[in-house]
């Protein structure tokens, strides 16, 4: 039988069942460039797939965090997935070809069964406002 995990403050449960969304998370790495005397140097980045796993989406409403600086935040969705032991906030989801940027990724009951990840989305790969 399944292993179910009840979300805090709602109704809601994580279980195996409910992991129905196929996701990709990737790893980024950002490498300067070989002259990088210049003002305004390129730098390289690359994305490598780390894991493809099915994952359970929700939309929060209203939810809203702060960084160290005090700057808003505003989480877009919340993926939710089997443990994966070496996911951080340095790490990107791709789900129908829109890019997440993970800020926060907690280890759901200290379990290892289940992850939360929030997100901002980030958008199409191809635009420019995804770059960063």
């Amino acid at each position: 039988m399944a292993k179910c995990v009840k979300l805090q403050r709602t109704k809601t449960q994580v279980c195996t069942g409910n992991l129905d969304k196929l996701i990709e998370i990737y790893q980024r790495d950002i490498e300067p460039p070989l002259n990088s005397f210049i003002a305004d140097p390129d730098y390289t980045e690359t994305f490598t797939l780390l894991y493809t796993v099915w994952s359970m989406i929700q939309t929060p409403k209203g939810k809203v965090i702060f960084d160290d600086v005090g700057t808003e935040k505003r989480i877009t969705n919340v993926f939710y997935t089997r443990y994966l032991p070496d996911i951080t906030s340095q790490n990107w989801i791709v789900y129908n070809g829109q890019r997440y940027d993970i800020e926060r990724v907690k280890n759901l009951e200290e379990n290892n069964l289940y992850l939360e990840i929030a997100t901002i989305i980030r958008g199409d790969d191809t635009k420019a406002a995804s770059e960063a």
